[in-house]
C-alpha cells in the first residue's frame, strides 16, 4: 500500500532512467473511477523539464508515477 502523492528518489541506474518514483491520485481522464477504478495500480513514465530559471540547467527529469487514489472532477486540481 502506498500513500497518494508520495515521492521517493529512485535507485541509481534503474531500468527506466527515473530520478524519482512516486504515487498520485488519478483523475477520471486517466482512468480514475471512484475507488479501485481502471487506473488503480497503473504506472506512467513522465518526462519533464523545469521552466523556472534557476532549475533550467538540470535538464530533463524522468519520474515513474503509480496511480493509488482517485481525484474526483469536483476537485479543481483534477478537473
Amino acid at each position: 500500500y502506498c500513500h497518494s502523492n508520495a515521492m521517493f528518489e529512485a535507485p541509481t541506474n534503474n531500468q527506466y532512467g527515473a530520478k524519482f518514483y512516486g504515487t498520485a491520485a488519478v483523475s477520471h481522464h486517466l482512468g480514475g473511477n471512484d475507488w479501485m477504478g481502471e487506473a488503480c495500480g497503473k504506472c506512467w513514465k513522465v518526462t519533464g523539464s523545469a521552466n523556472i530559471q534557476k532549475y533550467m540547467t538540470v535538464g530533463e527529469t524522468v519520474m515513474i508515477i503509480k496511480g493509488t487514489n482517485y481525484c474526483p472532477p469536483t476537485n479543481p486540481l483534477c478537473s
